[in-house]
């Protein structure tokens, strides 16, 4: 599951991929395994480049997809996202 999480987060991140459906359908699988992945492991590897797609100084559809993103791990994870980074 770790691994697939990290490939979410990389190509739902990447800035080179342009094709939406490909996105999309990691979008899926972000939202799929993030709740089953230790929230270490989550910090460690997703709430960074959330945070950096969340950005007031991105273009706008990618901070869409940074909200996506983060309203998912939001939903799974619970206030345990929130607490760790204070």
């Amino acid at each position: 599951m770790q691994r697939i999480l990290s490939l979410a987060v990389g190509i739902t991140t990447n800035e080179v991929i342009e094709n939406e459906a490909l996105i999309n359908s990691w979008m899926d699988v972000f939202d799929t395994v993030i709740g089953k992945v230790a929230f270490e492991y989550t910090s460690m590897v997703a709430v960074s480049p959330i945070l950096d797609m969340i950005d007031r100084k991105n273009s706008i559809p990618k901070r869409k997809k940074g909200n996506k993103l983060l309203m998912s791990l939001a939903r799974n994870c619970g206030e345990e996202a929130f607490d760790e980074e204070d």
